[in-house]
Formats: C-alpha cells, structure tokens, sequence
C-alpha cells in the first residue's frame, strides 16, 4: 500500500542496516548479546553489561571449539592451523621483498652498527705494581671503615 499523504511517513520508523563481513564465530545470537552489552554500557549499567561481556566470550569459545572439534590435531596440524588462522584472520601468504634475504640483512645491519673509526682504548695493566695509582683490598676496606662516624652509645 502506498501512502501518498506526508504525514503518514512519519509514523513509521525507519532503520538502516549496514552489513558487515563479521568473523564466523560471530553469530546472530552473539551480535544481539553485543548490541544489548553496548546499549547497557552507555546506559551506565556496567555491572551487567560485564556480566554479558562473560557470557559473549563463552559463546565465542563454544563457537570457535564446534568448529575445530573435527579435526584431529595428531594427523591434521595443516587443517587445524588453516581454520585457526582463518578464525584469527591472518593471512597464509606473507608477502617477500626480492633480493631481501636473511644473509643481506644481516649484511645490512652489521654495516650500519659498526663504527669505522673505534679505535681500541689502551689496555688497563694486569700486574698491580706497575701503576701507582692501585689500591689495594685491603686498603679500601681501611678507608671504608675510617669514614663511617663512630656511633653513639
């Protein structure tokens, strides 16, 4: 039936619907459940709204165990990893650089952190009488013990 009269059209409310390519763990169920929890937060019933949250992430656990329950991890590790890659959205394919290997990197990297100029500093003497300027154990702990103040009694 068409309305012609104006005011007619304003009885009736109109919703927009967008469509999204949700996850496949996302379900009918679980999208009310979100749409209810973010109505609930807004509202500043946040106690509830978290106890919903619960509730969603065991449905999504449900969800995502129904679907890797047929595939048997000791004989199909390729299959498992397919549908757990497909339920995280990562892709199989990474895409390569050419001419990028491991052995350039590495070239590269070891040619930007090294310093052309470092000259080495001269060698600390080992043997402690050939500089004057060491301090023995001994004398340290002398020194140590004389600054600490005598204490009270």
């Amino acid at each position: 039936m068409l309305v012609h009269d104006n005011k007619a059209l304003y009885k009736y409310q109109i919703y927009f619907f967008t469509f999204t390519r949700d996850p496949e763990y996302i379900t009918a169920d679980i999208k009310a459940k979100l749409c209810r929890e973010n109505r609930l937060i807004r509202a500043g019933r946040i106690e509830e709204a978290d106890c919903l949250a619960e509730c969603i992430g065991k449905d999504i656990i449900k969800s995502n165990k129904a679907r890797l329950s047929h595939i048997n991890p000791k004989t199909g590790a390729k299959d498992m990893w397919t549908v757990v890659r497909h339920l995280t959205g990562r892709k199989t394919d990474t895409p390569s650089v050419p001419d990028v290997t491991a052995d350039s990197l590495n070239n590269h990297y070891a040619a930007i952190s090294t310093d052309k100029n470092y000259q080495l500093s001269p060698q600390k003497p080992i043997d402690p009488t050939s500089c004057s300027s060491y301090i023995s154990e001994w004398r340290c702990s002398k020194s140590w013990i004389h600054s600490i103040p005598p204490l009270l009694a």
